[in-house]
């Protein structure tokens, strides 16, 4: 039979495990409120051209959310191509076009996980 020791230890290894790999697949695909925190915290801010934009039908606030399909080249990388999705206040879609720059953020290991910054 097991020491209570033994067994704990056990038990912290099943914990470690949530940790490593439960939480940040949960940040990255499953609550995408955290997923735009975490790029709005740690990326890197730079401006995109604006390829695609679609209004999605969703209106929070009456204020339509529109998905982008931006292009940016990271400082000495390749160009990338990304999609996010925006709330964007009425006063400020005249401006969202194709052809247009606008400010986003990304990661630098995963540079196709923008944030469009209003």
């Amino acid at each position: 039979m097991a020491s209570e020791q033994e067994v704990s230890a056990e038990g912290g290894g099943r914990w470690r495990w949530a940790l490593v790999f439960v939480v940040p697949w949960l940040i990255f695909f499953g609550w995408p409120g955290m997923r735009d925190g975490y790029i709005h915290s740690r990326g890197v801010a730079t401006t995109a051209k604006i390829i695609e934009v679609r209004d999605t039908g969703e209106r929070p606030n009456d204020d339509p959310v529109l998905a982008f399909r931006v292009e940016f080249q990271p400082p000495g990388g390749a160009w990338v191509t990304a999609e996010a999705e925006a709330v964007i206040s009425p006063l400020r879609m005249a401006g969202m076009r194709s052809g247009a720059e606008i400010h986003i953020k990304y990661l630098t290991g995963a540079p196709t996980w923008v944030l469009i910054e209003e």
